[in-house]
């Protein structure tokens, strides 16, 4: 009996978003200031809004206060957008590490903690971006990670059927050592959202991470600034609609890889089709937000059976990719999947350095198979990781690149180490200097 209860349960959260699309679902947008913002900014949840509402998807953001940082009005507090109005609702608690959303601030009592605050409300999706506070002030990650699975034990004991949107956090324009515990922590939470998911209560990982530039997303050195938070409302909001909307397709593989030409190959898998007229393949070049059409498939039509697509993009760029596909009903309605991420190997051949033993000549650097105009930064390291210069550059119209170094500046004889970075790659040559 228990078994046949189980199992109906499943099926019912199962068409439970179709049944209810056209209500209002109940959304907690949960972190530090990344999620508040200042008096100043709107947070992702303002742009997140307008796309919910534009897509005609019903909902209402709870939380326990609808301020920003020091209890400042939102500057779009009350805004009112096809007839709808934004409460600026929110969870977002300024400079908090996630142990204290779970235990209460020590010198802000009377905020309250998690345990109370979901005692106001029923949430359907918690919007989690946890985590950055935590790291800035050095405490382990392990020891984070604990504390955002507490988090989601207490959020599923008020609504164990929760859908959880588990962030990985934005980089952030801090020392290495910071950008490298951000890189940790993001694995640590890709495996927690992996073990905690489950048919009751699912746990989405969300990319907040790659194709995120600091330098230019960023208006300090960790909050977003508006392109940055229209970067996070959009990588939200395809998570979300994919779990709200039914699609007319059902989409149980979608894969890229590398060929030995450095061509990309995409595979997808359909389990069945309603009225499928064609998917449209569109790839997106550093980030996940701006995509390009790249090429066209013909679906199926209408069938159960199980069908498989492939499509080779020939001219894909050496760098880190995102591949989506639009997939377009005999009728004109669109849907799109989930965004894949690719991250290519730079290939050996890219960069040649000469001569390899320098005297008293300058050194040549060439690279090709990139993309065009694309900018490239040159380091150039002593042996003891001393840095000895820098250099930026773009590539051409034909994504090729011919730099001199110069040996000026440099430290004397000895070995160097040539570093030059693409769009996150990075390839390294050795030198020796003698004069």
């Amino acid at each position: 009996m228990v078994k046949i209860f189980t199992l109906l349960l499943m099926m019912w959260l199962h068409i439970l978003p179709g049944l209810l699309y056209g209500q209002a679902f109940k959304i907690l947008c949960i972190g530090n200031s990344i999620t508040q913002a200042n008096g100043e900014h709107t947070s992702y949840r303002f742009p997140l809004w307008k796309k919910l509402v534009d897509a005609d998807i019903a909902v209402e953001f709870v939380g326990s206060h609808n301020t920003n940082q020091w209890e400042a009005a939102s500057p779009v507090i009350s805004t009112v957008y096809k007839g709808k109005t934004f409460t600026n609702v929110n969870e977002g608690h300024w400079g908090w590490r996630v142990d204290q959303l779970l235990e209460g601030h020590e010198d802000e009592r009377h905020k309250g903690k998690l345990s109370e605050w979901v005692q106001l409300y029923t949430v359907d999706y918690a919007l989690v971006h946890m985590g950055t506070n935590d790291i800035f002030q050095e405490q382990d990650n392990s020891q984070t990670i604990e504390e955002v699975k507490q988090v989601i034990q207490t959020l599923r004991s008020r609504n164990p059927a929760i859908t959880i949107l588990l962030a990985q956090l934005i980089p952030a324009n801090k020392p290495q050592s910071y950008k490298d515990a951000i890189v940790d922590y993001n694995s640590r939470i890709r495996a927690l959202g992996n073990s905690l998911d489950s048919p009751l209560s699912k746990v989405v990982v969300v990319d907040m991470h790659s194709g995120f530039d600091e330098n230019t997303l960023l208006y300090d050195d960790a909050h977003p600034n508006e392109q940055g938070e229209e970067v996070m409302a959009e990588r939200w909001f395809t998570t979300i609609k994919s779990l709200i909307v039914p699609l007319p397709v059902t989409l149980t593989r979608f894969e890229a890889q590398q060929t030995h030409d450095k061509k990309v190959k995409l595979h997808w898998q359909t389990a069945s089709e309603q009225n499928n007229l064609y998917f449209e393949v569109q790839r997106s070049f550093a980030d996940s937000v701006h995509f390009k059409t790249i090429g066209k498939v013909n679906g199926a039509g209408t069938t159960n059976v199980a069908k498989t697509y492939t499509y080779l993009d020939h001219a894909a760029p050496v760098a880190d990719l995102y591949y989506r596909l639009r997939q377009v009903d005999t009728d004109g309605t669109e849907t799109y999947s989930k965004s894949i991420h690719l991250r290519q190997s730079t290939p050996v051949t890219a960069l040649q350095l000469y001569p390899t033993v320098v005297h008293n000549e300058h050194l040549t650097l060439t690279m090709q198979q990139l993309q065009p105009n694309q900018p490239v930064s040159l380091t150039v390291y002593a042996a003891n990781g001393t840095l000895a210069q820098t250099i930026n550059t773009t590539t051409n119209a034909h994504g090729s690149i011919t730099e001199r170094i110069k040996l000026t500046g440099l430290q004397g004889n000895g070995l160097y180490i040539l570093k030059a970075e693409i769009n996150g790659l990075q390839v390294q040559r050795k030198f020796i200097v003698q004069q």
